[in-house]
């Protein structure tokens, strides 16, 4: 079942946030599909190429 709060592209821009801010782990539990984790992995690489 879909989370109400967050969806996956919420979960990518916050996860960034969170990077930013120093966090060195950033998973999910409760209704985080393989598809997020995908997309989340996808995004934090992207702009972490993107800074080098």
């Amino acid at each position: 079942m879909p989370s109400k709060c967050f969806n996956d592209e919420k979960f990518k821009v916050l996860a960034t946030r969170w990077r930013d801010s120093g966090a060195k782990l950033i998973g999910g539990c409760c209704r985080t599909t393989p598809s997020t984790v995908r997309g989340l992995s996808k995004v934090l690489k992207k702009d972490s190429l993107a800074s080098n």
